[in-house]
């Protein structure tokens, strides 16, 4: 923006055990399209193919050649677009009911006072809120999975005592 401050490209790994989400990774960047895609494709190795990889699809044909480029960089892997509906607070809203509910765990990491220090803010006309949006935009994804009737990915790992 015009105060240098940038938005983030952010990552969220989440899944779904137990009947609670897990919010098990977030990887957030300012970087060039390029080292963008070189963190993105680095992640997909590292969480291997079984990890499905949904992207956000901005309006208009720009969007759909960006999905699309993502998907060329990522053979072997599941790589789907979804589009956002709504304002930033319509999204978020029903992650944040779950999280009140006390339905949502955070995984304990080096990434997780960025994190919540973004959720306490949202919504905010100054701070950021991409982490926001990818945590609303991959429960969504949950969502509307079950809705239509498919099995939530399972956790990735055993968390009978969450970290947070």
């Amino acid at each position: 923006d015009r105060k240098k401050n940038p938005s983030w490209t952010c990552g969220l790994k989440m899944s779904y055990a137990n009947e609670a989400f897990y919010i098990e990774h977030v990887i957030r960047a300012r970087e060039t399209p390029g080292k963008v895609k070189e963190i993105v494709t680095h992640t997909a190795n590292m969480d291997g193919t079984e990890v499905e990889i949904h992207i956000e699809q901005e309006p208009g044909s720009s969007g759909i050649t960006v999905v699309d480029d993502y998907v060329r960089a990522l053979p072997g892997y599941v790589v789907k677009a979804f589009k956002l509906h709504g304002s930033k607070e319509l999204r978020a809203a029903p992650f944040a009911s779950q999280a009140e509910a006390g339905h949502v765990f955070m995984i304990e990491g080096p990434w997780n006072e960025a994190y919540v220090e973004e959720m306490e803010q949202f919504p905010s006309a100054k701070a950021k809120n991409d982490q926001v949006d990818s945590s609303s935009g991959a429960f969504q994804v949950f969502v509307n999975d079950m809705i239509a009737g498919e099995e939530p990915v399972q956790s990735y790992g055993s968390y009978d005592q969450p970290d947070w």
